[in-house]
């Protein structure tokens, strides 16, 4: 633990950029990943019913890593932070999809490896 390891580079030769891809097989990784990228997410769209002593589950780290509702087992299809459940609330995006996805997978890697 405490070793960043990288996903393999995709270099693209129109210009020859690199993305570097976070390592999720650390908690401040998937935490991290968490604050900035999921959050403003979550902050944007779900706020106004969600929210620290509202009748609804607020929709924080801590709810969400200790609600298996909520985190599915961090299997994205059975998580209803991604499926929404049922719900008045707008939709993910595909974008918005694609990075709860992605941490949700993050996270789960980062607890698997932790046990």
């Amino acid at each position: 633990m405490g070793t960043l390891r990288f996903i393999v580079p995709i270099l693209l030769f129109a210009g020859c950029t690199m993305e570097v891809v976070r390592d999720p097989g650390t908690s401040d990784g998937a935490r991290g990943m968490f604050n900035a990228e999921v959050a403003p997410l979550l902050s944007i769209n779900c706020t106004n019913c969600h929210y620290t002593g509202s009748n609804i589950l607020p929709l924080t780290y801590d709810s969400i890593v200790t609600n298996t509702d909520l985190n599915g087992g961090y299997y994205p299809e059975s998580s209803t932070l991604l499926t929404k459940g049922f719900h008045e609330g707008p939709g993910w995006t595909g974008t918005e999809t694609t990075v709860i996805v992605e941490w949700l997978y993050a996270e789960g890697a980062a607890r698997q490896s932790m046990q």
